[in-house]
Parts: structure tokens; C-alpha cells; sequence
């Protein structure tokens, strides 16, 4: 966890970038949780033969996917620049570590193994601060979200459905720790 810390500390400078991140992913969500509610609302408007509904229910559902494509691609967007300028300042600090070290360091470390740490290492950083933290609070809201719709509308089925998510949580956590 204190690796996670550390690693989110070269996300402060960008702390705009990665709440409007944040902000422009929510729109994406609510965008994603809009278009299933609508469908099930045309499909009642189709069971009660409303075809004036149904129309302003299909343009609702077309709108529902613009705007979530929108907010995606700007989210993209926001965030590939962000990650974009988090790499450079890895690269930079590590670069700058690495003027520091004696010559003889080098000459006890394998070429292949100091490139890959610059190039493929810096990189999963940056996918992860860049996108997979955006995806990881993205989908936590997600399954929050079905769960209470889930529990409003039917709560035995909720509750059954989501006996095994604190295992699974578990689990995870466990294969994390070890990991």
C-alpha cells in the first residue's frame, strides 16, 4: 500500500487533469447507467402500445450514448495527458537517480535490465496512473450503483446475488498482498 501511496504522489501536480479525469468519467457512468433504465422504460412504453413515448425514448437512449461517448473520449483524453506528463517526470527522476550512481554500479547490472526498467516498467506505471486508477473508482461506483438498483428492485435476488462479492474481495485482497 505504500508503494500505491507513493506512486499517486507524482499525481499532485496534476491534480486538475485528474479530477476533471475523475468528473468526466462519472459523466461516462451516468451515461452508461442511463441507456439499461431507458431501455427498460421503452420496453414498458412498447407493452402500453405509446409510440409518441416510445420515439422521445429512442432519441433519449441515442442522446444517452453521445454523451457517454463524449465524456469517454474527453476522459481519454484528460487522462493520456496526464499520464503522458507523470512518465516524463518518472523518466526524468530516474534518469537523474542514475546520474548519481557510481560508474561501478553499472558495471554490476545487466544492460537489458536497466532499459527495461526505463522503458516497459515506466510505462505500466503510467497506465495505471494515467488509466487504471480512473477504471478502478470507475467500476467500484459501478457495482455500487447496480447494487442499490439492484436491492430497490428486488431485494431477495439482490441479496443472493451478492453473497459472494465479500469473498471475492477477500480473495482478491489475499492474491494482492501476496502478489
Amino acid at each position: 500500500m505504500a508503494t500505491f501511496w507513493r506512486l499517486t504522489g507524482f499525481l499532485r501536480p496534476y491534480r486538475k487533469g485528474v479530477v476533471w479525469s475523475f468528473v468526466l468519467a462519472g459523466g461516462a457512468l451516468i451515461g452508461t447507467v442511463l441507456i439499461p433504465f431507458l431501455t427498460g422504460v421503452a420496453i414498458n412504453a412498447i407493452r402500453g402500445h405509446h409510440h409518441r413515448t416510445l420515439l422521445m425514448l429512442a432519441g433519449a437512449i441515442l442522446l444517452a450514448g453521445l454523451l457517454r461517448l463524449v465524456f469517454s473520449v474527453l476522459r481519454r483524453l484528460v487522462a493520456g495527458r496526464v499520464s503522458l506528463a507523470v512518465e516524463v517526470d518518472l523518466r526524468e527522476t530516474l534518469y537523474g537517480q542514475l546520474q548519481r550512481l557510481e560508474l561501478g554500479f553499472f558495471d554490476r547490472q545487466q544492460t537489458g535490465q536497466l532499459m527495461s526498467r526505463a522503458t516497459v516498467d515506466l510505462q505500466s506505471v503510467r497506465f495505471f496512473l494515467g488509466y487504471g486508477l480512473i477504471f478502478i473508482g470507475q467500476s467500484v461506483v459501478t457495482i455500487l450503483l447496480a447494487a442499490i438498483a439492484m436491492f430497490i428492485l428486488q431485494p431477495s435476488l439482490a441479496a443472493i446475488s451478492l453473497a459472494p462479492v465479500p469473498f471475492v474481495v477477500l480473495i482478491a485482497y489475499r492474491y494482492g498482498h501476496r502478489s
